[in-house]
């Protein structure tokens, strides 16, 4: 799960594909309230061979990641994390 820092600043304007715009930042705070917090992570990529390279022609989607966290924090010392994804792990 990311930090507040993070979700608000690294990720929109690092990572993402497009940089987010201040007033979508504003929209952005993982805190459903003062001791709980959510979170996703999806990532997914387009596959494909090229035709003329004499390979049979694959393409399609090949989902990498799928997670969903919650976080509460129990008190200044102890923090209850739950991390459920995709897979059985």
């Amino acid at each position: 799960m990311r930090t507040g820092y993070a979700s608000q600043e690294l990720v929109p304007k690092e990572f993402a594909w497009s940089p987010a715009t201040p007033a979508m930042l504003a929209d952005i705070d993982p805190k459903i309230g003062k001791r709980l917090a959510i979170g996703t992570d999806f990532r997914e990529i387009y596959y494909a061979a090229d035709p003329s390279a004499g390979q049979a022609v694959q393409q399609g989607f090949f989902q990498m990641q799928g997670d969903v966290y919650l976080s509460f924090q129990l008190d200044s010392a102890f923090t209850l994390y739950y991390n459920r994804g995709l897979t059985n792990t």
